[in-house]
């Protein structure tokens, strides 16, 4: 499948403003921080905002047989976001909202796209902080994982 027709599916799935192709696909999404994953262009990146889209994206790639890499701020040493060529890169970027911060329970619900910068100002408002610091604030937290609850006492 050439680039436009793989860029018009994924148009019907998050809208053709979503998805860039060709050219517009920027040198950001061919690569993360690591020094040693050499970069690959994507047949595609597209940009969902919401968990239905995503899911939208997912099942037309199954079905075209199509590979995909999730992306965050693409701020990895590990090369993890590293495209296969011609797939689609799912870029979580737009999927940035914070959804609920639950003082009593010390738990955050956020979307992938949202970073740890974001995250730190949201959870000092109400006295909480995410404990979790690589250096990288502008990480997003689909990227990092931690095994305890999102936001703990300050």
């Amino acid at each position: 499948m050439d680039t436009e027709q793989l860029a018009s599916i994924l148009g019907g799935a998050v809208g053709p403003a979503h998805v860039l192709s060709g050219d517009a696909v920027g040198d950001d999404y061919t690569h993360d921080e690591a020094l040693t994953a050499a970069p690959t262009r994507p047949g595609a990146v597209v940009l969902p905002s919401s968990t239905a889209e995503v899911a939208a994206v997912l099942r037309l790639a199954d079905e075209h047989r199509i590979p995909v890499t999730a992306r965050g701020a693409g701020t990895g040493l590990s090369g993890g976001c590293v495209p296969r060529p011609g797939g689609i890169v799912l870029s979580l970027e737009r999927m940035d909202r914070i959804l609920e911060i639950d003082t009593a329970n010390h738990v955050a619900v956020v979307q992938p796209g949202v970073t740890l910068g974001q995250l730190d100002e949201a959870t000092a408002a109400h006295g909480l902080v995410y404990p979790v610091y690589p250096g990288e604030m502008s990480a997003t937290l689909g990227g990092t994982w931690r095994p305890t609850p999102a936001a703990c006492g300050r």
